[in-house]
């Protein structure tokens, strides 16, 4: 009780004026969304649940840790409590989906004090988000995707498949219990029995999983594109680019991203918002076919992504943008596209040295390229900043309660 009374002391300090940006989480990309906020002197409040919520050490932001327990019950009081004390209008920005999903489903009792960046109503969100929609959302945009099939069954699957679409990939619709589950995004299946198995598996856990062509080429291959279409249907680019590495290697997220212009990308993307009427951010994964030079779109998720803190080294500040658009304070007019080719890199260190030493035991990386990788061109961090210090030292305390509850437990065994 008395860090929730330090929190709302600590806003009721805070000039007013302007609306709040409320940020649900404060992993790397809420981190990227509170500095991008609060460097351009916007107030920001933020709230995570558990312990690698490092932004909530921002200097950028207020921050509360409500605890991993009963969390949405937490949030939600929290949420209308900020909603009786805090006047104007707040924006919401989310940092993951499960707190996308917890703004849906608790729209009603939000909606009067609360704006956020991912569509207005679920259906809208869920024709782009949702696995099982997209398809249809690209097919009537026009846009290229991968053979794909949502089996309802192990026999659905044997159907479907035949010998030459092997490799495939065994994806889930609800991705985030998923990896928490199975500690990975999906499943390769080389063939008919490992797809079987990989779909049962994730059958008999619970979950709902979609099968889907493997596109060949490595993570080179895969491009992102990070957009926001305004209620006016006005769309503005903040960055697009590649992951150039990631963990666990070969289905994981990002530890080592750069930015990099692809125009074709950004065209398919624009197509697939504007003729689905899709109103809010969106970060669409895209994968380069080298069979026939297509951009294959993969994925869309409705949320700031992990490594939205590049957009800093971009140009185009998509988190203050969409902040001026929500709290009705500019109209996006005459924003210009994102930086061509200037490779900015977003970086996750900890996690990208894994990745590369992974990588390097495999022989698919060189010491030389490893260590080039991280030297070339302009960089931003995922956790550290200079003029922001406050989470890389939360970070640092997290690794060394890590090591110590590992120490202790090795000791007992």
């Amino acid at each position: 009780m008395e860090a929730t009374e330090k929190f709302f002391r600590q806003i009721k300090k805070k000039a007013v004026g302007q609306p709040w940006a409320v940020c649900l989480g404060a992993g790397h990309g809420g981190t990227g969304v509170i500095r991008g906020l609060g460097r351009a002197g916007i107030n920001v409040m933020a709230l995570g649940i558990n312990s690698i919520d490092f932004g909530l050490s921002s200097k950028y932001c207020i921050g509360i840790n409500l605890g991993e327990e009963q969390w949405s019950e937490k949030m939600l009081l929290m949420l209308e409590r900020i909603a009786g004390e805090v006047p104007g209008k707040k924006v919401l920005f989310p940092d993951n989906d499960k707190f996308a999903d917890f703004i849906y489903l608790n729209s009603e009792r939000l909606s009067p004090d609360f704006v956020w960046l991912m569509p207005p109503d679920l259906e809208s969100y869920r024709s782009l988000s949702d696995k099982t929609h997209l398809v249809d959302s690209a097919a009537k945009a026009g846009v290229p995707f991968p053979k794909t099939v949502i089996p309802s069954s192990s026999e659905d699957l044997r159907k479907w498949c035949d010998s030459s679409l092997f490799p495939i990939v065994i994806k889930p619709i609800n991705s985030p219990a998923f990896a928490a589950h199975f500690k990975r995004k999906g499943f390769i299946a080389d063939n008919m029995e490992e797809a079987i198995r990989f779909f049962k598996s994730a059958a008999d856990a619970g979950f709902e999983t979609i099968a889907q062509e493997l596109i060949p080429g490595g993570i080179e291959s895969l491009i992102t594109v990070y957009l926001y279409r305004s209620r006016r249907g006005k769309t503005i680019v903040s960055f697009v680019g590649k992951k150039v590495r990631q963990y666990p290697v070969d289905l994981g997220t990002a530890s080592l991203y750069v930015s990099e212009a692809h125009p074709e990308a950004v065209i398919l993307s624009k197509k697939l918002l504007d003729l689905n009427d899709y109103q809010g951010i969106a970060d669409v994964e895209f994968k380069k076919d080298s069979r026939d030079g297509l951009y294959k779109v993969i994925e869309v998720n409705g949320r700031v992504p992990m490594f939205s803190g590049i957009e800093r080294g971009t140009g185009i500040p998509l988190s203050v943008h969409i902040y001026n658009d929500l709290a009705g304070k500019e109209a996006l007019e005459g924003l210009s596209e994102p930086l061509s080719g200037d490779r900015t890199r977003w970086l996750y260190a900890a996690k990208d040295a894994i990745a590369a030493l992974s990588m390097l035991r495999k022989k698919e990386l060189s010491l030389f390229q490893a260590v080039h990788s991280h030297f070339a061109g302009p960089k931003t961090y995922a956790i550290w900043a200079v003029d922001d210090p406050g989470p890389g030292f939360a970070f640092l305390k997290y690794l060394l309660e890590d090591a110590r509850a590992y120490a202790k437990k090795r000791k007992v065994i």
